[in-house]
């Protein structure tokens, strides 16, 4: 990491102390209705989750849905191979009392790139938003999205069985992360 990272970090770190244990997070019911809410196209939509969550000072919130493919119909011949489906899952998770937090979103605000033979992590911005994107393109296919919204929420897609970060990118540039944000600011006490 270069220095001007570890001073951000650090800046963020000493910053996020104080606002541990004063404020709560999102409910997870009220985060939900930030999650996609139609069909995606060749995927089947499961039934939304979440959990909020408080321990020695510490809370947290998350809410998700996971879309899969469906399974081929039993007309469709046997390809030979067993059936994997490709799983997308969308997560918004508030961690508005957790220092690290602010640690992992110093870093997807740095400049940063890494390339494999297996794949790669790069940093990015959806809708002005730092993001991180990272995808596996060896044997086992997948990529990861994860946007800091507002430095205190995540939002989190991943697809497995697939390396399709266009697809990903297309679904977060669409979801509502301005009403997110301003939820940040409405929840202050």
């Amino acid at each position: 990491m270069r220095p001007r990272i570890f001073v951000l970090v650090a800046a963020v770190l000493f910053a996020s102390q104080g606002l541990v244990s004063q404020q709560k997070p999102i409910h997870f019911k009220k985060l939900q209705e930030f999650l996609p809410k139609g069909e995606i196209s060749g995927f089947v939509r499961g039934k939304p989750t979440g959990e909020t969550a408080s321990f020695m000072g510490f809370a947290s919130s998350n809410a998700g849905v996971r879309y899969e493919t469906p399974a081929p119909n039993e007309e469709t011949p046997d390809m030979g191979e067993p059936f994997e489906p490709t799983s997308l899952e969308i997560k918004i998770s508030d961690m508005v009392s957790i220092p690290a937090f602010a640690w992992l979103t110093a870093f997807q605000q740095a400049d940063y790139e890494q390339e494999s033979e297996e794949g790669y992590q790069k940093s990015t911005k959806i809708q002005g938003y730092p993001a991180l994107e990272k995808a596996e393109t060896g044997e086992y296919k997948s990529c990861e999205l994860t946007i800091s919204v507002g430095n205190r929420f995540f939002v989190e897609l991943s697809l497995s069985n697939r390396d399709d970060m266009v697809l990903i990118k297309g679904i977060a540039e669409k979801m509502d992360l301005k009403g997110l944000e301003k939820l940040a600011g409405a929840s202050k006490d």
